[in-house]
């Protein structure tokens, strides 16, 4: 079954919503990670230069899909990879009403969430993915334009939290990161060959 744009709406939320919580926060004594009826403290280190990623990127294949976000006055394009059934990997370019990037996050692992389509509430859909997140290992790297700051994440997995936080151009430097900006650039890139922006 092919989601509507209201699932692909939420489905977007829900994979944005640790770097959204996080990315505002970054700079608070004790960050706060929101996704959402989840909320928890956590620890971030300063220490981006020793960080190390979990996952590498998935680079073949790539679809891309876009939806608006609802509330928050922009939309966003989605690409995974290798494609949308067998996702594992995903990134995610946030845009404004002029269509510059304002925000970008890139997730790997097993991104797949069976009975997320056929959730009927938020509070169904929030339990399916805290059971694939308990179950799952991620990584996820996000870039907020608007204030500069970046925070790369291991998580999930029945594991601790491991989140640096820095400067975009910082992370830029940082072979480690995977070339974020240049992810985020092969996204816009493939969604401009499928048509969809």
């Amino acid at each position: 079954m092919k989601p509507n744009s209201g699932t692909r709406g939420a489905l977007l939320l829900a994979l944005l919503s640790a770097a959204v919580g996080c990315g505002s926060r970054a700079a608070a004594p004790t960050p706060i990670l929101r996704r959402g009826q989840e909320v928890r403290p956590l620890r971030v280190s300063a220490d981006v230069v020793s960080w190390r990623l979990e996952f590498g990127p998935v680079d073949i294949g790539g679809g891309c899909s876009a939806a608006p976000l609802p509330g928050m006055g922009v939309r966003a394009l989605l690409v995974q990879f290798p494609a949308r059934a067998t996702a594992r990997a995903s990134l995610i370019v946030t845009l404004d009403s002029t269509n510059t990037p304002i925000r970008f996050t890139d997730s790997r692992g097993v991104l797949r969430t069976p009975g997320f389509a056929l959730a009927k509430t938020e509070a169904e859909r929030d339990s399916v993915l805290r059971e694939a997140r308990r179950l799952v290992r991620r990584t996820t790297i996000s870039y907020d334009f608007a204030t500069g700051t970046a925070m790369a994440i291991n998580l999930d997995g029945g594991r601790p939290d491991q989140a640096v936080s820095g400067a975009i151009t910082l992370f830029d430097t940082l072979p480690a990161m995977g070339a974020p900006r240049r992810r985020m650039q092969r996204a816009l890139a493939i969604c401009e060959k499928a048509g969809v922006r």
